[in-house]
């Protein structure tokens, strides 16, 4: 009978089992929940698209992936793989890297923590080089070959507008002292994190680099990522 009942909200087609409506209340109700968790996640894509447009969207986003979870603030999940692969929107590939920015915000909010890097004098940081780490729990990594980022940021008001140069750019997200946060990487970083993904120690990447001057650029970039809580102690997750 739950079976039932689920797909009858969720398909448009049946009509004959409302009386008086009620089964269609009910619907429209789960709908619009779901369009609201999603405007609730993803703002950005809503300013970039519209509001008549985006509510078009989430009711058929909604009807192609019922929630998994009750925790509607986590809904979403697919969505930006559900904008790359929607027909109408083939001209404008960056909505989907642009989602998966917003949804990789709601990952990290709701992410475990972990213990930092204690970097308090010279000594600790080069302790810090023989010691397994990894990513931060809440870290996401978007490589994009659009400005997603920039774009994203245009959007929610954190730049002045669009980037004049369409760019690719590889975005991070985490959080950081309980705050959410976005930042570009750079090639050099990107193969830091990279590195990291799984335990490792930066002793081990250091090995591979032979220039003194591109060794240094390697540590004072691993020193920035594990003050900033993105590379964090490994095995001290809370």
């Amino acid at each position: 009978m739950q079976a039932l009942l689920a797909h009858a909200v969720l398909d448009p087609e049946i009509e004959s089992i409302s009386k008086a409506g009620r089964f269609n209340v009910y619907r429209n109700n789960y709908r619009i929940t779901l369009r609201n968790a999603l405007r609730t996640t993803f703002p950005a894509i809503e300013k970039l698209v519209g509001p008549e447009f985006f509510s078009a969207l989430a009711i058929e986003f909604a009807e192609r992936h019922p929630p998994h979870s009750p925790i509607m603030a986590r809904y979403g999940e697919g969505f930006a793989e559900f904008l790359a692969g929607f027909g109408p929107l083939s001209d404008y590939p960056y909505l989907s890297d642009v989602a998966r920015i917003e949804f990789a915000r709601v990952h990290a909010y709701h992410a475990a923590d972990a213990e930092p890097f204690p970097l308090q004098d010279e000594v600790s940081i080069i302790d810090a080089l023989d010691v397994p780490a990894k990513l931060h729990p809440s870290v996401t990594i978007i490589a994009s070959n659009q400005p997603a980022l920039s774009i994203w940021r245009a959007q929610v008001g954190l730049a002045a507008s669009e980037p004049e140069n369409w760019e690719i750019e590889t975005g991070l997200v985490w959080r950081r002292d309980d705050r959410v946060a976005e930042t570009l990487v750079s090639t050099i970083e990107i193969q830091l994190l990279g590195h990291f993904a799984r335990d490792a120690v930066f002793s081990e990447l250091l090995r591979d680099f032979t220039d003194r001057h591109a060794a240094e650029a390697l540590i004072s970039h691993f020193i920035e990522l594990a003050a900033a809580g993105i590379i964090v102690l490994a095995g001290h997750t809370t």
